[in-house]
């Protein structure tokens, strides 16, 4: 069956329209997306390698996390379960507040940032979405974009200038 999203109002307000995944989404409503940088306490990003079968961007590297709200769910909850599904991570998000949000023609991208140790041995990685995993440092994320090995999103900046925040 197919992946069923909720839709959202341009202020990220829960509206009764839906679409499958893959649908186009109707003008004036969007979907939710959200991604997360988990940083470890030496100020490298834990990054996942997207799998061959991805749509997008398949065998890049890519940020800790990243994924679609599904049917009534809100972005800290869908962020709670992309981490358990990706990873197996279980990190309750409901008290954690996204760093900033990018808001696009028809989609609304929350961006967490945590602090928090983690041992790449006790992983649990979803085979479909995730063929391995590694820690980097910014410069070394800067180098696999300039390979088209990294997702160059196109606030990489921004991410770059939390990350330095957060370790200031």
């Amino acid at each position: 069956m197919a992946e069923m999203w909720g839709l959202c109002d341009k202020d990220g307000n829960p509206t009764t329209k839906t679409v499958q995944r893959f649908q186009k989404i109707p003008e004036g409503y969007y979907h939710k997306i959200v991604h997360l940088c988990i940083l470890n306490s030496e100020g490298k990003l834990l990054s996942q390698q997207r799998s061959a079968n991805k749509y997008s961007f398949p065998l890049y590297w890519d940020v800790t996390v990243g994924g679609s709200s599904i049917l009534n769910e809100n972005e800290n909850q869908a962020m709670t379960r992309e981490l358990k599904e990706e990873l197996g991570i279980d990190i309750n998000f409901s008290n954690i507040s996204p760093i900033f949000l990018i808001k696009g023609n028809n989609y609304l991208d929350y961006w967490f940032f945590i602090k928090y140790d983690v041992d790449l041995d006790k992983l649990k990685l979803q085979k479909e979405e995730v063929i391995d995993v590694a820690y980097y440092t910014v410069q070394q994320v800067e180098r696999l974009i300039s390979e088209n090995k990294f997702i160059d999103y196109l606030y990489s900046d921004m991410i770059k200038n939390v990350i330095s925040m957060m370790f200031e």
